[in-house]
């Protein structure tokens, strides 16, 4: 808008320039047509050489006026050209600023937690398009099933201490000890956390068998015998293979480790980790001779 009111203002003044040019050359022309007939009133008093030299004076007011009377067309095209050059820049202008012109619409304010955000509208296909799209398949797509992650602990069995004090063993108990000494290999359990080690053991020897594969444990794994004391709130391991505390001497029974360490808790109050060591022994010296 300011530069449209600028051209306007520069057309008005030009508009201006131009009649003032304009009613000067007709005061000019008046006033030389005044001075011809004033001259030509008194030539026929005066002497004829003031009507020789009046006479030269009106031919040259004469040629003067014509000059003055060609040159005027002249101005008035100049004009012209200008006015018609203004008037199209001004159109040009106009039509510049109607097409960089973007108006807003109003929006009447919303409350901001009731505001819900435009989708765009979904493109309409075409005729075309519509004919050479696939169609769409009526087939359900499969559920995605997220497996659980598994939680795996080893575990593993051992007399191995009898065999150094086999003086000391029962003769009865002789028949249950493995050749050497591992009644459970090393093996692998899987476990949902909250478990214990005792969980562990349970699992462990009702699936699993000696390293001799004896006919006591094809009959219905390995055997395992415990007992729950209320004062410590726990599962005490009485014998494991048929194997029992005191078996081999008043200092020995049952203990369990976890990665190599004696815990200070019963083996049905330790929460199992992700790859724990679990390990039983059968010590004969009250843990002495397993490291303890």
């Amino acid at each position: 808008m300011k530069r449209i009111t600028a051209l306007l203002m520069t057309f008005v003044f030009l508009f201006a320039c131009a009649s003032c040019q304009k009613n000067a050359e007709e005061i000019a022309v008046t006033t030389s047509s005044v001075t011809y007939e004033t001259g030509s009133g008194n030539a026929q008093s005066e002497s004829p050489e003031s009507a020789v030299n009046e006479s030269k004076s009106s031919s040259e007011s004469g040629i003067a006026h014509s000059e003055s009377s060609k040159n005027a067309p002249s101005s008035a095209s100049t004009l012209k050209a200008t006015a018609s050059a203004f008037v199209t820049t001004l159109k040009t202008t106009a039509a510049r600023v109607k097409r960089t012109t973007v108006r807003t619409p109003y929006v009447e304010p919303t409350d901001p937690a009731t505001t819900v955000k435009a989708t765009a509208a979904p493109k309409t296909s075409s005729v075309r398009e519509s004919k050479t799209a696939a169609p769409e398949s009526n087939t359900a797509q499969a559920p995605v099933i997220i497996q659980p992650q598994k939680h795996t602990c080893t575990i593993s069995i051992s007399c191995a201490s009898v065999l150094a004090n086999s003086d000391k063993l029962k003769k009865e108990k002789a028949p249950f000890v493995p050749k050497d000494g591992i009644i459970l290999r090393e093996t692998t359990v899987e476990f949902t956390p909250g478990e214990t080690v005792f969980d562990i053991l349970k699992r462990a020897c009702a699936s699993g068998h000696c390293a001799d594969n004896c006919k006591y444990c094809q009959a219905g794994g390995i055997q395992l015998e415990f007992e729950y004391t209320p004062g410590y709130d726990n599962y005490y391991i009485e014998g494991i293979h048929q194997i029992y505390e005191k078996d081999c001497g008043s200092k020995s029974g049952w203990m369990y480790k976890v990665n190599g360490a004696f815990p200070n808790e019963g083996c049905s109050s330790y929460a199992v980790k992700d790859g724990d060591k679990i390990e039983f022994v059968y010590t004969c010296d009250l843990g002495n001779d397993v490291g303890a």
